[in-house]
C-alpha cells in the first residue's frame, strides 16, 4: 500500500498499486467537487456543476414538498396533502438514484461510499416502501433524511477544501 494525496483536497490515503500520473481522490466527494472549477472569473458549466446543482435542486424541492403535504394534511385535506407527498417521495427516489449511482461511479470508491449508500438505501428504502404500499404519509421523512445522508456525503469534498483552507490561513498569520 502506497500513500498518496487527494487530487483535491490534499488527505493523505493508501491505495494498493497507484500508476504514475493518474490522479487519485479520497472519496466521491472530492471526485465530484474536482469537475468544478474554481478559479475565479472562470466558471463554465460542466457535468459535475450540472449535478450538483440538480442534487442541490432536488434535495430542497423533496423537503419543500414533503414539508407541505405534511401541513396540508394537518388541515384536513388528505387528496392534496398525499399528493404532494407524492411528489416529494418520487423526487427523492430520482435524488436517491442519482446520488448512489454517482457515488458509485466515482473513481475513487471506498468501502466506507458503498457502506453509506447501503445505509442510506435502508434508512430510505424501507419508508419508501411503506409509504407506496401502505400509504403511511410520515414515511416520506425517511427518504428525506436518506437523501441529506446522501447529499452531505457528496458535499465533504467541498467542507473539506473550505475547512482545510480556513485553518491553513490561520496557522499561516
Amino acid at each position: 500500500m502506497a500513500k498518496v494525496e487527494c487530487g483535491f483536497c490534499g488527505l493523505p490515503f493508501s491505495v494498493r498499486a497507484p500508476e504514475p500520473g493518474a490522479t487519485y481522490y479520497c472519496c466521491s466527494g472530492c471526485a465530484l467537487a474536482s469537475r468544478i472549477p474554481m478559479e475565479p472569473g472562470n466558471f463554465p458549466v460542466s457535468r459535475g456543476l450540472v449535478v450538483a446543482l440538480l442534487c442541490g435542486f432536488g434535495l430542497f424541492n423533496q423537503v419543500l414538498f414533503a414539508l407541505l403535504g405534511s401541513a396540508v394534511l394537518a388541515e384536513g385535506r388528505a387528496d392534496v396533502g398525499l399528493l404532494a407527498l407524492r411528489v416529494s417521495a418520487v423526487a427523492g427516489l430520482g435524488l436517491f438514484a442519482l446520488g448512489a449511482g454517482l457515488t458509485l461511479a466515482a473513481r475513487r470508491r471506498a468501502w466506507s461510499d458503498a457502506i453509506l449508500v447501503a445505509v442510506a438505501a435502508g434508512v430510505g428504502g424501507w419508508p419508501a416502501w411503506r409509504f407506496f404500499a401502505g400509504g403511511d404519509a410520515t414515511a416520506v421523512w425517511g427518504l428525506v433524511a436518506a437523501n441529506l445522508l446522501l447529499c452531505a456525503w457528496l458535499a465533504r469534498g467541498w467542507a473539506r477544501r473550505f475547512w482545510g483552507r480556513r485553518r491553513w490561513q490561520r496557522a499561516e498569520t
